[in-house]
């Protein structure tokens, strides 16, 4: 059955687990801090190449002043108030000066598509036509101007100043020239359409006006050549209404109705201008200030909140309070506005309507009155119609005249201010290039070459399985540590293994002669007694005669694969234990692929094997190690059933007498997953221990050795972790020679016949 920890996950942290995390997340970085090396080194080279593949540009800034502009003095609207602020009318000056017409406008002043470091394709492929000089500029299609004008928009970035008038315009180009250029011809465009765009709509109104007044001007004359007409034909040279009620009643209605119709076309034009001009300034001029008022409140209250904003978060409730504060101010805006512009609508419709109605009344009284004095004289009032026709067109010809004039002066005087939009700095030709940078690149490869490295070293963690610490050990596989051998590779430059690869094709002789830098790893508490390595195996002693109550003497060496250190951990756990002074005997029950008789140098003539088939007797096969207490027992020559001979009585009977004649036997057997070997020989010993090979076998498989032999009834003591290579053993930094930095003084790497204390050969539990 699957343990549940398994599924649960890892144990949580120990109380102050903060710290641990800490040290076991600086562990996991160290132990593949190659790795993050190589991803942070592969983003900075990345980088590099591609900052000096990436060709330079070079950015250009013109600063500009737009200020909202001032109503014409002429104007209706001549008594508003200038507001400080108003955002639609900003928002809308930053959306022209990123337009495509303003783009298109700079591409033709500055003959962008002539320029080849603007348009490449000029000087590639664009050709002169045949008998047009070389340097004549070509004509520039619509699509060509619009393709231009978009690349415009896209070099082109806006930034308004927070709380002011200015806007920056930043122009970012291959060319520092051009980038200037075309910062400098945005600005100088933009002020150009300003101009153009008030005297187009002052032009306009004058020459509507103008046309108004030469159609009234021809109806004028040809009512006076009409009314002369008629005074020849009926030898009528003036009319005297003095001596004639009726005509004088006439004149009288006429001349009232003149007014109202001259009153009827005033309020009708003025009507007009209300409903088509925009709220804003309707309300500005019949507000009495109010809503200039509440758009600077509006204004203040914005800016207040655009600093508090820098201070304090939107979900602050005084900001909060701030905004619905803001959210009510424009509301209540919006609606005096509109209540104005609503009202002023409403007051010119019914004065417009008062004055129709008025000129409607008068014309029906005029129309009777004419009747009346064609009955009394067709002739005389025929000829007053025409002059009072003529007198009417003439008060209506004046008027128009009049406001020619003043839409005349309010153009003269709008051009004398000049407009609205000015430079502030104009721009200068870049010395230095905008993009690449440099220090932005590295620093940013380097982030994220940081973050992707941290991301893979984690990851690989958890998808890696193995044991590497002893609480890995205790978690996953429920068995206590008895300890932690180093890797010795990282104090030699050897790994576990080596002394038998370097022993193997060998001849005795050569062996023999091996120097102290052929450091042998199954023997380290021999060579170099002082040694982190060799104080590990005394640990694990240690930890190994205190974990039974009962009597231990025989135990059992194995693992779950091959390659995890067994044989080293049998003869190094046998040389510390004939160090305290007792009898040990180290035996090689692996009678697969035996190794301790490479260690010793032994012959394979007679072992275990011999003995076990009868063939030599228990004194035969023991042979002195020259290590003080040890002997050892050698595996002997290959057998075709091992499983057989070891679960053989002959096999009770040997651990029988080797348990009377030494204090302590030590059994190197096979690995348990492969073959039973090591079952059948834990059955006959007091327990084992299973080596585990750190940060390279499965936890499953480790797991899967220790249950088969617990459930053959074998007392597994615990595991012991071989060859960690990481640098941190237990949360304490291990230097290069295996020790924790702190507890350097206390250790020696030197050999037996060293002059450092090589006496601790035989140092007790």
């Amino acid at each position: 059955m699957e343990d549940t920890r398994e599924r649960n996950g890892p144990v949580p942290p120990a109380p102050g687990g903060s710290a641990a995390d800490l040290l076991e997340y600086g562990r996991i970085v160290w132990r593949r801090r190659r790795l993050l090396l190589s991803i942070v080194g592969a983003f900075l080279l990345l980088a590099i190449v591609k900052t000096f593949l990436t060709p330079p540009s070079y950015a250009a800034r013109t600063l500009l002043d737009v200020e909202k502009e001032i109503p014409g003095e002429m104007d209706f609207r001549q008594t508003s108030v200038y507001a400080m602020w108003d955002p639609e009318f900003y928002q809308t000056q930053y959306d022209l000066l990123q337009s495509r017409g303003l783009a298109e406008r700079v591409v033709t002043t500055l003959k962008l598509a002539d320029r080849p470091d603007f348009n490449p394709a000029k000087s590639s492929f664009w050709k002169p036509r045949a008998g047009k000089p070389a340097n004549a500029a070509m004509p520039v299609d619509e699509d060509l101007r619009a393709s231009l004008a978009m690349k415009v928009q896209g070099m082109t970035s806006i930034q308004p100043a927070r709380g002011t008038h200015l806007v920056s315009v930043q122009v970012v180009a291959g060319s520092p020239r051009l980038a200037a250029d075309i910062a400098n011809g945005l600005a100088e465009s933009f002020i150009g359409w300003n101009m153009e765009r008030k005297f187009k709509q002052a032009s306009e109104a004058s020459r509507f006006l103008a046309t108004e007044a030469e159609q009234l001007k021809s109806e004028l004359d040809e009512k006076k050549r009409q009314l002369a007409a008629y005074g020849a034909t009926s030898n009528i040279v003036s009319s005297d209404p003095q001596g004639n009620l009726t005509m004088q009643k006439l004149e009288s209605i006429s001349k009232d109705y003149g007014t109202a119709l001259a009153d009827r076309i005033s309020k009708e034009s003025k009507y007009s201008e209300v409903r088509t001009a925009p709220p804003e300034a309707v309300a500005d001029t019949l507000s009495n200030g109010l809503v200039t008022q509440l758009r600077a409140e509006q204004s203040k209250l914005e800016r207040e909140y655009a600093q508090k904003l820098n201070i304090f978060k939107p979900e602050w409730p005084a900001m909060q309070q701030l905004a619905a504060q803001i959210q009510k101010g424009k509301e209540h805006l919006n609606g005096v506005v509109e209540e104005t512009v609503k009202k002023a609508r409403e007051t010119a419709r019914a004065d417009y309507e008062a004055a129709l109605q008025r000129e409607q009344s008068l014309q029906a009284v005029l129309g009777q009155q004419k009747r009346q004095a064609v009955a009394q004289s067709s002739e005389s009032a025929e000829y007053n119609n025409l002059r009072l026709d003529v007198q009417v067109r003439q008060t209506l010809l004046d008027s128009l005249l009049k406001r020619q004039s003043e839409t005349s002066i309010d153009s003269r005087l709008s051009g004398q201010k000049g407009s609205n939009v000015r430079v502030v700095d104009g721009a200068i030709v870049p010395k230095t290039r905008f993009r690449p940078s440099y220090s932005r690149n590295v620093l940013l490869a380097g982030f994220l070459g940081m973050a992707l490295g941290l991301g893979a070293i984690f990851l690989l963690d958890h998808l890696d399985r193995s044991l590497k610490t002893a609480e890995d050990v205790e978690h996953w596989v429920n068995l206590p540590t008895l300890g932690v051998i180093p890797a010795i590779g990282e104090s030699t430059g050897r790994g576990y293994g080596y002394g038998l690869t370097a022993i193997r094709g060998k001849s005795a002789p050569e062996a023999a002669s091996r120097t102290a830098g052929d450091q042998r790893v199954e023997l380290i508490p021999v060579d170099k007694p002082q040694s982190a390595a060799a104080e590990a195996y005394r640990a694990v002693r240690t930890a190994l005669l205190l974990s039974s109550a009962d009597r231990l003497q025989v135990v059992v060496v194995t693992s779950a694969v091959p390659g995890e250190g067994k044989t080293a951990t049998s003869v190094n756990l046998a040389v510390v234990l004939a160090q305290l002074g007792k009898k040990v005997l180290l035996v090689d029950a692996d009678l697969r692929k035996p190794c301790v008789h490479e260690v010793f140098r032994l012959s394979r003539r007679a072992g275990l094997v011999s003995y076990l088939a009868g063939q030599a007797g228990i004194d035969e096969i023991t042979v002195d190690t020259g290590v003080p207490n040890l002997s050892v027992i050698g595996a002997g020559p290959n057998p075709p059933n091992p499983s057989e001979l070891l679960s053989s009585s002959r096999m009770a009977s040997f651990l029988e007498a080797v348990r009377a004649a030494y204090d302590y036997v030590i059994i190197d057997t096979p690995p348990v997953l492969p073959v039973t070997d090591a079952v059948i020989a834990g059955k006959h010993a007091d327990g084992a221990i299973l080596c585990i090979y750190a940060g390279k076998t499965a936890r499953e498989l480790v797991r899967k050795a220790s249950e088969r032999l617990q459930q053959a009834g074998v007392n597994v003591y615990g595991g012991l972790l071989n060859n960690l290579a990481a640098r941190f053993v237990g949360g304490a930094y291990y230097g290069k020679t295996g020790h924790p930095a702190e507890y350097a003084a206390y250790f020696s790497e030197a050999g037996p016949d060293g002059r450092k204390d090589a006496s601790a050969r035989g140092s007790a539990v």
